[in-house]
């Protein structure tokens, strides 16, 4: 009932399966940022550390090649630097599953022997990455901002002995094994969801921390006592073994389930009883314990909070994870847009566009499709009835200066890919009237174009005319051809599903036809399209 309570407050509930999986991949677009470029130092020792720990399939895809043959056969190792990191890191924690209470001293020297290896080799690698990208990229990834606590940490606390030190830096040792849910893509989806329900769980915590307060001044107010005051309720609960003073009397006194540790006499008491009965542990017996205020009263405060504070609310954190494990599977299993496939866009965007501009022109639009394939873009050759819809897509938002955005490219692609069905309501309005404005603009300027022939061809002589005519003919017979062509294919507002990547492409012209239509583009630039 929570769950569903909360799909439709966001929504959700009245999105198809198609609509929640592009909501979703939406939402990973928007987080996508444009790649920048890598700089190749030109110093001999950074190109060196910069060759160990980028990555060799990365440097061809950009473009960068090596210099010498020594560099081709450095690369061909260096593709596995942080599988060996990975590897040693589990060997690091390994070894310190082998420590034991009372072991030989002749093994716990082995084991920091061992420990020294392996902070050696983190110390190097972090120092290679700091060389290789400098310390303005290095911090950009918090993966690298990890590793550096990890590493400084380790080593300030390396000279001190003490054994709380010690126990403290085991904990940084451990905490590396955080770098493994980078290669697992398991762990991955889990952290996701951990980092996606943050904010939610941050506002549920602030609602479960009032139902707390204000059930702790209650239960202050109504089940707080002092032994010292009411005798009979002392007499019959307290503990008086041992008891010489006044202070170990209240040391020693039990009320049941009710004792020094677990009480209503102070807001802290409280409000920490509170949170150990949310466990279900024992709540039963405080209830009983606290019942001197009024049976009926203890039983309503108490039942009242475990099912409101408890049931409910508690409830809610799992309701709030579950709805970000359903989106994140449903991105990953559920649809052909995922991390990698993005991940496929920024490398095949930084080929065309290394300079980071954040666009690139309009005629590199067809290598660039052909370079990212599917699920984005597809196999060559091109489907040319797809290549002219993303190109019609494009005129929409196209900056005639710079050309094609990023995000709007990346948007437009993951529509044509998953479909307009799964376009929301909103977006589907926003998109019909783009469209719609498109259309105004496009019958605006046939208008133009007829207007401006009709003068064009008024102006020409009769000779003029006469030697025009076979090249009407040829126009009228290439626009039947298209026309055909068009009819035997689905329109745009009608493709609602995914257009095949390996679909055959619809039959070109002939060679002769399409020079004739060249000849005929290239007279309409000097009689100012008079032949329309």
């Amino acid at each position: 009932i929570i769950v569903d309570s909360i799909n439709q407050s966001k929504g959700s509930a009245l999105l198809t399966d198609s609509q929640k999986n592009w909501v979703e991949t939406r939402r990973l677009m928007s987080h996508l940022r444009r790649p920048k470029a890598p700089q190749v130092p030109k110093n001999v020792i950074r190109r060196f550390c910069y060759d160990i720990c980028i990555d060799s399939k990365k440097i061809r895809k950009y473009g960068v090649m090596a210099e010498s043959e020594s560099h081709r056969r450095f690369r061909s190792i260096h593709s596995n630097f942080e599988s060996f990191i990975i590897g040693c890191i589990s060997a690091n924690v390994a070894v310190m599953l082998t420590e034991f209470y009372d072991q030989p001293y002749w093994w716990s020297e082995v084991v920091k022997v061992i420990n020294y290896v392996f902070l050696a080799i983190f110390t190097l690698e972090m120092v290679i990455k700091l060389v290789a990208m400098s310390l303005k990229y290095y911090i950009r990834s918090w993966w690298n901002v990890f590793d550096a606590i990890i590493v400084i940490g380790s080593l300030v606390l390396l000279p001190l002995n003490e054994t709380s030190t010690i126990a403290f830096a085991r904990i940084f040792r451990i905490a590396r094994l955080f770098r493994v849910i980078r290669k697992a893509r398991g762990l991955r989806v889990l952290f996701n969801t951990l980092v996606m329900s943050l904010p939610a769980v941050g506002n549920i915590s602030l609602l479960v921390f009032l139902v707390f307060f204000i059930y702790a001044v209650i239960g202050v107010q109504l089940f707080a006592r002092d032994p010292f005051v009411d005798g009979q309720f002392a007499a019959g609960n307290a503990n008086l073994s041992n008891c010489t003073t006044e202070s170990s009397f209240r040391e020693y006194m039990s009320i049941g389930s009710l004792d020094r540790h677990a009480n209503y006499d102070s807001f802290e008491n409280a409000l920490l009883l509170l949170f150990r009965m949310s466990t279900g542990e024992n709540w039963n017996a405080i209830m009983h314990s606290a019942s001197q205020a009024g049976y009926i009263t203890s039983t309503l405060y108490h039942i009242s909070f475990i099912y409101v504070g408890v049931y409910v609310f508690f409830n809610l954190y799992v309701a709030a994870v579950l709805e970000n494990f359903e989106s994140v599977c449903s991105v990953q299993d559920g649809g052909d847009i995922d991390e990698d496939a993005l991940r496929r866009f920024r490398t095949a965007w930084l080929r065309f566009d290394p300079n980071s501009t954040g666009f690139i022109p309009m005629r590199k639009l067809r290598d660039f499709l052909e370079t990212l394939g599917p699920p984005l873009g597809r196999s060559p050759p091109l489907p040319r009835f797809w290549l002219q819809l993303v190109r019609d897509e494009c005129n929409g938002f196209l900056d005639k200066e710079r050309g094609i955005p990023f995000r709007k490219l990346l948007i437009t692609l993951g529509v044509l890919r998953m479909g307009f069905d799964s376009m929301t309501v909103d977006e589907r309005l926003g998109q019909e009237g783009n469209i719609q404005r498109r259309m105004e603009e496009m019958a605006a300027s046939k208008i133009k174009a007829v207007i401006k022939a009709y003068i064009t061809w008024k102006r020409l002589t009769h000779h003029e005319r006469e030697k025009l005519k076979p090249l009407r003919t040829l126009v009228q017979q290439v626009r039947v051809v298209e026309a055909l062509k068009f009819a035997h294919s689905p329109p745009p507002a009608l493709q609602t599903t995914e257009i095949e990547v390996d679909g055959s492409e619809v039959p070109t012209m002939s060679e002769k036809m399409v020079e004739k239509e060249g000849s005929i583009a290239q007279h309409n630039e000097v009689t100012g399209e008079a032949t329309n």
